[in-house]
């Protein structure tokens, strides 16, 4: 929320060591429901809300770093459940700051979310999953993000998000 903070040049040297394939500080190459997949959406909602911040003062290639080691994300699969959101962060962020990103994956990623939707804003935290306080809260959590990253790009997805998590706060106060 504005301000700006004595640890940035921190944040960016982790960026810098953690994309970078030849440092010692390399995160490494992610597999398939990697727990490193979750982790990305902060920064594909970073490179989307604060790109002057995270992207910006990186160099050429430390950009490429950057991009390359969340890219990832678009040829491992996520679980089948509030997991599909970090893909869609990711390729907000990727769409933000003109890089490539995975039109396709980033729609059926949004539409399987509304497989998981069970009505009066209560998700379901994928098919047959559970219904307790965190699974809305992380799909509502992060389809809210998207409405407010993507509110003039995607309307009418917008509107459904903030209506589904109106209805979900009114529900859960008395749960």
């Amino acid at each position: 929320g504005g301000g700006d903070s004595e640890i940035w040049d921190t944040i960016l040297d982790g960026i810098r060591h953690g994309t970078d394939p030849a440092h010692e500080e390399y995160w490494g190459d992610v597999r398939d429901y990697d727990q490193r997949l979750v982790e990305m959406a902060a920064f594909g909602f970073a490179l989307a809300a604060i790109p002057e911040h995270i992207w910006s003062p990186l160099a050429p290639q430390e950009q490429d770093h950057l991009y390359n080691w969340l890219n990832q994300i678009n040829s491992h699969p996520c679980y089948d459940c509030n997991w599909l959101f970090f893909n869609v962060l990711v390729n907000v962020g990727f769409r933000t700051i003109g890089r490539p990103y995975d039109a396709v994956q980033l729609e059926n990623n949004l539409k399987r979310m509304d497989v998981f939707y069970l009505g009066e804003g209560w998700y379901s935290d994928g098919i047959n999953g559970h219904s307790d306080y965190y699974g809305p809260f992380a799909i509502h959590y992060y389809a809210l993000l998207y409405a407010k990253l993507m509110n003039k790009e995607d309307p009418e997805r917008s509107r459904v998000f903030k209506e589904r998590a109106r209805l979900f706060a009114a529900e859960f106060l008395g749960w």
